[in-house]
């Protein structure tokens, strides 16, 4: 696909990769795959009752999850064929999954069980890491940053989950968290 996805706002925003051949892409409407490295790429039938897409993870061939903006996680282990729900629920935090023109969530996944969603808090304002070890059947978080500096910013997480990155608004600032 030389142009996935449309102009703004449902211009491509989401790329994964577990390998330099297999990937994912997606704009906030548009999930695709690829196996030969981003040459071709074929659509994913999205569950019909899934949002806009807020984030993905591709954490191994053919299994990945998506993110939309009900906090909706639909994972998949058969690359797209089948989707099951799970829900990001926090009673402290109420995560930010408007869509944006660039990222504000970070989604990552070891493997389907164990994982991490970094979202912004609208009130009070933070960035929040939502940690998962088993499948989204529960979460805990701890807050990031509370620095106002990122409000309008862009999160990172690293195929490991140990490096977190935030960038701000005007792509000046850059922080690196270790996750611990």
């Amino acid at each position: 696909m030389k142009n996935f996805g449309r102009s703004e706002p449902d211009h491509c925003r989401f790329l994964s990769f577990v390998s330099p051949d297999n990937g994912w892409i997606a704009s906030a409407t548009t999930l695709a795959s690829t196996a030969d490295g981003g040459r071709t790429w074929s659509i994913l039938h999205l569950p019909p009752d899934s949002a806009r897409i807020v984030a993905i993870d591709l954490f191994a061939d053919a299994q990945g999850v998506v993110m939309d903006r009900n906090a909706g996680l639909y994972f998949t282990g058969d690359g797209g064929k089948h989707w099951h729900l799970k829900r990001l629920v926090s009673p402290l935090h109420k995560p930010d999954l408007e869509v944006h023109t660039s990222p504000t969530v970070a989604l990552r996944f070891q493997n389907p069980k164990q994982g991490m969603v970094i979202a912004r808090i609208k009130n009070p304002f933070s960035y929040t890491i939502f940690y998962t070890g088993n499948g989204g059947n529960s979460w805990n978080s701890r807050i990031l940053s509370t620095d106002r500096d990122y409000m309008e910013g862009t999160v990172y997480i690293s195929r490991d989950m140990n490096t977190i990155t935030l960038l701000d608004s005007e792509d000046q600032t850059v922080s690196v968290f270790t996750n611990r």
